[in-house]
């Protein structure tokens, strides 16, 4: 969720703190910000026909974040509240026709992914949500045009 969908970088660099110590504090994951087109792509994914789930790691020794990031995705998308996973090891997740989007491929084992992992954020192949679509609409897949979230 955060790095991907929601805005963590952005609020980590206002808060003046290393991300170490911000993901610690309360309220940390609550009020991010969305990234830039992340909302649509999810519609567009969810309109083209793709069984969207969210999974998301908490850090260790902030078990405020669970809840709030659940708290975040109630607020935007709350039908994916019921298809949110919270794992600390994403590479148990999916089959080899599933996709993973992530920014951060050393953390949560998405190296195990046994489907196509599609490295997202400024390190990235993909480095905005406008290249994730890209990705998906070279399969050929897409059934509709992306609607607003």
């Amino acid at each position: 969720m955060d790095g991907v969908l929601a805005d963590f970088e952005k609020a980590r660099v206002a808060s003046g703190l290393p991300a170490d110590e911000f993901k610690l504090q309360l309220g940390a994951y609550r009020h991010l910000d969305e990234l830039e087109g992340a909302m649509d792509a999810l519609s567009w994914l969810e309109a083209s026909g793709y069984d969207v789930f969210i999974a998301t790691k908490i850090p260790t020794h902030a078990p405020n974040a669970a809840t709030e990031k659940l708290l975040w995705i109630e607020e935007r998308k709350p039908h994916l509240l019921r298809k949110t996973i919270i794992t600390p090891h994403k590479g148990l997740l999916g089959e080899a026709g599933d996709f993973l989007i992530d920014d951060r491929p050393h953390k949560a084992h998405c190296d195990e992914f046994a489907g196509t992992f599609l490295h997202f954020g400024p390190l990235g192949a993909y480095r905005t949500w406008a290249d994730i679509l890209a990705f998906f609409k070279g399969l050929g897949h897409h059934i509709a045009e992306p609607v607003a979230a």
